[in-house]
């Protein structure tokens, strides 16, 4: 598919993309057919059934560590701390059709617990060839959602995620990226930040992807970072990842920073389409519908980002 050329600012291992080029929503149809034909259901019920993992999966979590501060804290206290013993995680996994071991991509969910699009992201990624594993870091604490279990700790998380995939025989163990939505994406700066407690050993993960995230703008990156925010967003920062594109250089961070105009948060989710929720008289409306709505061409034009960010980046 070839695109009109868009002129970009003078910006040493950054990118942005503001002006946004309405795509050829007929070739990409023709390409991404089974995934339009699920989005445009509109009915949760019928994208559950159509979008179970191919495994649903468990590992083990590492002890959690305990700070050093912490540590030192006690310590002057006369308290000896211990670390809390890991739990069992709770992953979908999907898997191409490919006896090579493949690249893999960890996906970590937003602050709404599991959806049905994450799932779906899971199942287009692994039609590109590519293993996937979503963590429900929510369900695997016994809730559903930040509201009922407002502290999990996602770094730690997607470690273990890939730890787990590494003992896989039928995966990549130096092919790893982490794809996190909302919550899951803010979460990825201190995962691959090069500083920091939260920050994963070097090495460990090839590139980052960060649905409408809130960004960390003062922090030196491992690897590069595609990330997607719409400006009608009032769940997130667009000026946090604004800034995070401006601080790249001096950091020399590798940071791509599409914005998409008229956008909200959830834009890739099509449980927030807004003409099917309105017209609905049976389905509740999802926790952030009143100003958060779904956006097929955004979705799209994202959808040929990703697979074009981690061909390049993990090939394929």
């Amino acid at each position: 598919m070839e695109w009109p050329h868009i002129p970009k600012p003078n910006i040493v291992g950054s990118d942005i993309l503001k002006i946004w080029v309405t795509p050829n929503i007929g070739l990409i149809k023709k390409s991404f057919i089974g995934l339009t034909a699920v989005a445009l259901m509109g009915v949760l019920a019928p994208q559950i059934k159509l979008l179970q993992a191919q495994e649903i999966v468990s590992f083990p979590s590492a002890p959690t560590p305990i700070s050093p501060f912490k540590l030192k804290k006690a310590k002057a206290n006369g308290i000896i701390l211990t670390p809390k013993p890991g739990i069992e995680l709770i992953g979908h996994l999907f898997r191409p059709t490919i006896n090579t071991p493949r690249p893999a991509v960890i996906i970590l969910v937003s602050a709404d617990g599991l959806q049905p699009s994450h799932l779906k992201w899971a199942k287009l990624i692994a039609d590109w060839g590519y293993v996937a594993l979503v963590i429900d870091s929510f369900r695997s604490r016994g809730g559903t959602g930040a509201t009922d279990t407002p502290s999990v700790g996602m770094p730690a998380d997607a470690m273990n995620g890939a730890r787990y995939l590494k003992g896989l025989d039928f995966v990549n163990d130096e092919e790893i990226s982490l794809f996190g939505f909302s919550m899951g994406a803010s979460r990825l700066f201190s995962i691959l930040g090069k500083t920091g407690e939260n920050k994963s050993a070097e090495g460990t993960f090839k590139s980052g992807i960060a649905f409408y995230p809130n960004c960390i703008s003062d922090v030196a990156l491992q690897v590069p970072f595609l990330v997607f925010a719409g400006d009608m967003d009032d769940l997130m920062s667009l000026g946090s990842c604004e800034a995070a594109l401006n601080e790249a250089p001096k950091y020399e961070n590798d940071i791509s920073l599409t914005v998409y105009p008229g956008v909200t948060h959830f834009f890739d989710n099509p449980n927030y389409r807004k003409d099917t929720v309105t017209a609905s008289k049976k389905a509740s409306p999802p926790i952030y519908f009143s100003t958060n709505h779904y956006d097929l061409a955004a979705h799209e034009d994202s959808i040929l980002k990703v697979q074009s960010f981690l061909k390049k980046h993990m090939g394929q």
